[in-house]
């Protein structure tokens, strides 16, 4: 498990054959995904303070701002940018 998920799951989060974990798992498109995740939960932690916390709101926050996707689905897309300026206008506050 990595992350809290199985293997499987990363793999496919990642757009990779699961075997490519174990076999290659400095492959880019592994390393893009995981960066982009960690990055996204970095930014969720020093939000809130507490890391499981940060992956629950990753993993099950559905988001409003982006049609009640959650901010995993949106990594898992491509957008993990967006997540993150979503992220950082949550802690600019009301008046950013």
């Amino acid at each position: 498990m990595a992350m809290g998920i199985p293997v499987y799951q990363l793999a496919a989060q990642s757009g990779v054959h699961r075997n490519t974990l174990s076999l290659s798992p400095a492959a880019p498109g592994v390393q893009r995904y995981l960066n982009e995740a960690l990055r996204v939960l970095e930014a969720a932690y020093e939000l809130c303070g507490d890391m499981q916390t940060a992956l629950r709101w990753y993993r099950a926050e559905p988001l409003a701002t982006f049609r009640l996707l959650t901010a995993e689905t949106l990594v898992i897309r491509g957008r993990s940018k967006d997540v993150l300026d979503y992220v950082e206008s949550l802690g600019a506050g009301a008046f950013g």
